[in-house]
């Protein structure tokens, strides 16, 4: 009855008393649900990582830091170089004369084919005219010396000759012949024999080809030390003969040069075909390196990426070749990579 009366009696002072209560229970009640209400969509937008794998929610700010594109299949192609025409050393030969002397007459041009052992300059020559002259003593020493053995071997068996004359023509025919022998021989190196009637040398061709230089002019005096050990770099050959059919690149190959095109020293533009048609062709920027391994993030669905290992090849026109670890039309991260290894680390 007290209670009672009291609020009949002061109604204000128990409803002051009762709202301040509830009111504030209330607001607890509010408060608790906007702190889980604006909690969980903060949580929704962070990534998840799950092993290679990151997924990122669609709405998130992040998905807008990132850029994709297909895996195209590699197509033919070729790689520019750089390059400089030399002559083919297996069938080049660098002309010297072997002989001091003046060049009377020039009997090839450059671009005239010629066969091995043609004549390709007149040399007017003391030192061969000497060689030449040995060798037909030589010859000249060898038949008298045959002819006294051959004389002294009848005698002998009619016992007219003592064995002591015959043995010693046999040494002074061996010493004939030897000596026949070796100016011959040495007449033959430069191209030239013993019964030749030119007084001036024939410089020959060493093999058959093209007339593709000429460095000599009537006239000029030449010596067998121009060739400087073979080093034409120091003087320059009188003739230079290849093969017309083909050139040398550098440790590369050869071209075809049936027209004579194609000079040596030429600097040219050399287009070479991929040797490999296997893999595909991603942006140069979608390949990161960790380590020692090459890698790439593939969108497996949206908002879903994943880290893969790769083998990368060559790189051309911002692009790079892949030939393991994706296949054509896949995904690939080209922007944003380092952001989604940021994550995959966290």
């Amino acid at each position: 009855m007290t209670v009672r009366r009291q609020l009949m009696t002061a109604p204000g002072w128990a409803i002051e008393k009762a709202l301040p209560a509830a009111v504030l229970g209330l607001l607890w009640t509010l408060a608790v649900v906007g702190c889980h209400s604006n909690l969980k969509p903060a949580d929704s937008l962070e990534p998840k990582v799950s092993g290679e794998t990151i997924t990122i929610p669609t709405n998130s700010p992040q998905i807008a830091a990132l850029n994709v594109e297909s895996a195209a299949a590699r197509q033919a192609a070729s790689m520019p170089l750089a390059g400089r025409l030399v002559w083919d050393e297996n069938t080049t030969v660098r002309v010297f004369s072997p002989f001091a002397g003046i060049v009377r007459r020039l009997l090839v041009d450059v671009n005239q084919r010629v066969e091995k052992g043609a004549p390709l300059a007149e040399i007017q020559s003391s030192d061969f005219g000497q060689a030449l002259a040995e060798a037909r003593k030589a010859g000249s020493d060898f038949r008298r010396a045959e002819r006294n053995l051959n004389r002294l071997r009848d005698l002998a068996e009619h016992g007219a000759a003592p064995r002591k004359d015959v043995e010693s023509a046999e040494a002074e025919f061996a010493s004939a012949q030897a000596e026949k022998e070796r100016t011959e021989t040495r007449l033959a190196i430069y191209g030239a024999a013993a019964t030749s009637t030119e007084l001036s040398f024939l410089l020959p061709s060493p093999l058959g080809g093209v007339v593709v230089e000429k460095s000599v002019t009537p006239g000029q005096e030449v010596r067998p030390d121009q060739m400087l050990a073979n080093a034409p770099q120091f003087t320059a050959p009188l003739f230079l003969i290849t093969d017309p059919a083909t050139r040398t690149i550098k440790v590369r190959g050869t071209v075809d040069n049936a027209n004579r095109v194609l000079k040596a020293e030429m600097f040219v533009a050399v287009s070479l075909p991929a040797d490999e048609m296997s893999g595909v062709t991603v942006p140069a920027k979608a390949v990161f390196l960790k380590g020692d391994k090459h890698y790439v993030f593939l969108e497996q669905q949206p908002g879903q990426f994943s880290r893969h290992e790769v083998q990368p090849g060559s790189e051309q026109g911002g692009r790079i070749v892949v030939l393991e670890g994706v296949a054509a039309g896949q995904h690939v991260v080209t922007d944003g990579c380092i952001l989604l290894q940021q994550i995959l680390k966290q």
